[in-house]
C-alpha cells in the first residue's frame, strides 16, 4: 500500500500492482475509495469508487489529497457479496 485514510466509513487507498492479468498494468499504480455502510438488513449497500490507474506521481496526488478528492469521486454499490471490488478490480496482486 502507498497510502491508506481512513475517516469515519470511508476509506482511501493507494498500491503498487506488482501482478495483474494484464502485465501493462505491472508496475503502474492503483487509487480507489470504499464506503462501508454496515451489516445490517437495513443499512444502505457499501460502495466503491472506480478505480485510478496511472504513475507513481498520479497515485501521490491522490494520496495527498484523497480527502478532498471524495467529493467530486464516484462511487458505486456493492455486488450482493459485499464486495465492490471484486467486479470492477482485475485480478492484481498489490504489495501488502
Amino acid at each position: 500500500m502507498t497510502c491508506l485514510t481512513v475517516i469515519g466509513n470511508r476509506a482511501w487507498l493507494g498500491a503498487l500492482i506488482l501482478d495483474a492479468t494484464n502485465p501493462a498494468r505491472i508496475g503502474q499504480f492503483g487509487w480507489w475509495q470504499v464506503a462501508d455502510n454496515g451489516e445490517g438488513e437495513d443499512d444502505a449497500a457499501d460502495l466503491g469508487g472506480l478505480v485510478g490507474l496511472g504513475s507513481e506521481a498520479r497515485n501521490n496526488a491522490y494520496c495527498a489529497n484523497s480527502v478532498a478528492v471524495i467529493a467530486s469521486a464516484p462511487v458505486i454499490p456493492s455486488d450482493s457479496e459485499g464486495s465492490c471490488l471484486r467486479t470492477s478490480w482485475p485480478a492484481m496482486r498489490t504489495e501488502a
